[in-house]
């Protein structure tokens, strides 16, 4: 697909880096300077950086990762083609308003929250409304995409998972990232551990653990050990 994003925020850049391994054409707006050039420096070779109006006409899907604050301004000067698929990440900001900043698209626009950043890697519920195919073909290979036709039935399962997950996520991202970092030899994360999470997984997948010798890390094949021993305290 071709695909644009107005916006890039955390949780736009997580869609991005999402959707970005399937191969479609990706055009980001400037806006998060940091965020656009991070997608498109070298991150994904189909990722590039343009004006809001450029994204707009290199594309036939367009994902609105602004904050309902900045939409107005950012959306009104645009002019969006008839045939444009809109998907709106905006979860502040009705989609009747939304509709109205981007006519004159035949299809009304979209919205879809992730509630966490998980989505880069996937994993993550998505919540649509209305169901959607345009999103189902975008994440709903490796998401779970829960589909409604009232965006007020949105809020309750969305403020359910951001309880249920936010403090298991917290805690992954304290304990869990020191926890890893000692072991890998990474610095302890800010945010998730994503590298060294992903880095220990490799490591234990392939049948081997760090171990460090002075300076020098080097990688020697893990004893042969029931699951859960030095975890837990022998009966």
């Amino acid at each position: 697909m071709r695909i644009g994003v107005i916006g890039t925020g955390t949780v736009a850049t997580a869609v991005v880096r999402g959707i970005a391994p399937d191969g479609h054409q990706i055009t980001v707006s400037a806006r998060s300077a940091a965020n656009a050039r991070a997608l498109a420096g070298g991150a994904f070779a189909t990722v590039t950086i343009a004006d809001n109006q450029t994204v707009l006409d290199a594309s036939d899907v367009v994902l609105i990762g602004t904050t309902g604050a900045q939409a107005d301004a950012a959306l009104a000067p645009l002019t969006f083609r008839a045939d444009h698929i809109v998907i709106s990440l905006m979860a502040d900001m009705p989609l009747d308003h939304v509709a109205r900043l981007i006519a004159p698209p035949a299809e009304d626009p979209v919205m879809l929250i992730p509630p966490f950043p998980v989505i880069a890697t996937g994993g993550s519920p998505v919540l649509t409304c209305p169901p959607s195919p345009t999103v189902q073909a975008l994440v709903g290979a490796r998401n779970l995409v829960l589909a409604f036709d009232d965006p007020a039935r949105m809020a309750p399962p969305f403020m359910a998972a951001q309880a249920t997950l936010s403090p298991a996520l917290k805690l992954v991202a304290t304990a869990g990232g020191d926890w890893l970092a000692d072991r890998t030899g990474d610095p302890p994360s800010r945010g998730l551990p994503d590298r060294p999470h992903r880095q220990f997984h490799e490591r234990r997948a392939a049948g081997r653990e760090p171990r460090r010798t002075g300076h020098a890390r080097r990688l020697q094949p893990a004893p042969a050990r029931p699951y859960g021993a030095g975890i837990y305290p022998a009966a």
